[in-house]
């Protein structure tokens, strides 16, 4: 799955259930080994920044993509110590992912906030003296 705003692409996730049986594990297995870091979109601060590992119990993220050598991040919330997520009796406990970060405006706020373009070179015109 893809995330995009204004049509760029800021986000990827792979996205794993008990009924296919497969686990945040398989996703990340899945980034090193079938994604291509040379392809435009993964490319690392060219277009999506982040990428996440999704299953119904945990989610794990990684900014760059490297192959074999990308490293993933636990993105949990933590559980009695643990780094796992508490139980959600209205859903799965990885629902804070989509319902909090990933919510319009938390995710526009995180952009806005962590996003900084850097210029080169001079742009624009000069005006007359």
């Amino acid at each position: 799955m893809t995330l995009a705003l204004n049509g760029i692409p800021v986000a990827t996730l792979e996205l794993k259930n008990p009924m296919t049986e497969q686990n945040w594990r398989h996703a990340v297995t899945q980034y090193k080994n079938d994604r291509d870091p040379s392809d435009l979109i993964f490319q690392f601060k060219k277009r999506t920044l982040v990428h996440f590992a999704v299953d119904t119990d945990e989610v794990y993220m990684s900014t760059r993509l490297s192959g074999k050598n990308t490293r993933f991040l636990p993105f949990n919330r933590g559980c009695a110590g643990g780094a796992s997520n508490l139980e959600n009796p209205g859903g799965y406990k990885t629902a804070y992912l989509w319902e909090a970060v990933l919510e319009r405006h938390s995710l526009l706020d995180i952009l806005a906030r962590f996003i900084h373009i850097k210029k080169t070179g001079e742009t624009g015109c000069r005006g007359a003296a």
